[in-house]
């Protein structure tokens, strides 16, 4: 996990994934940056922040389908 104090614009990543079977899955994860609450941040860092402060943590949302139709699924994961 990352927290970083400045924001990142989201970025995408395409992969497959073949199992034992030889069966194909077509995966796309957009990576993008998001406020950390304060109940996040007081459980994951010990030191104390200054409270005007923002930081920001890495989230990632992953589809994955059978047909490798990965600009439709990148889109559809930007409209979310």
């Amino acid at each position: 996990m990352t927290l970083r104090k400045t924001y990142e614009m989201p970025k995408t990543y395409r992969f497959i994934i073949t199992d034992q079977t030889g069966k194909r899955q077509y995966c796309v994860c957009l990576i993008f940056s998001e406020e950390a609450s304060t109940s996040i941040l007081t459980k994951l860092t010990p030191i104390v922040l200054p409270e005007k402060e923002k930081i920001y943590i890495d989230k990632a949302i992953c589809l994955i389908g059978e047909y490798p139709f990965y600009e439709n699924y990148r889109t559809f994961l930007y409209e979310l």
